[in-house]
């Protein structure tokens, strides 16, 4: 998740990073936004997506809940 008119770190540099992953999804560039500035529902929104495209990745890192749930999620 990136907004696209962050000037703390360019969408340039969030577009090679997602170039690299190994295991990427659809990234979520956020339009007319900054570093810090993108609503919650939108951060929340993009971030069960993402949790959700993870969970069901079979070749990539899978979701599992840890010991101590409902505190904690870890990558397994």
């Amino acid at each position: 998740m990136h907004g696209t008119d962050d000037d703390v770190v360019p969408l340039r540099c969030g577009r090679a990073l997602q170039k690299l992953a190994p295991h990427s999804i659809d990234p979520a560039w956020i339009p007319g936004y900054g570093h810090n500035d993108i609503p919650h529902d939108t951060v929340f929104h993009h971030v069960g997506v993402f949790l959700d495209a993870l969970a069901g990745a079979s070749d990539g890192p899978s979701l599992r809940i840890s010991d101590d749930f409902p505190y904690s999620l870890r990558l397994a």
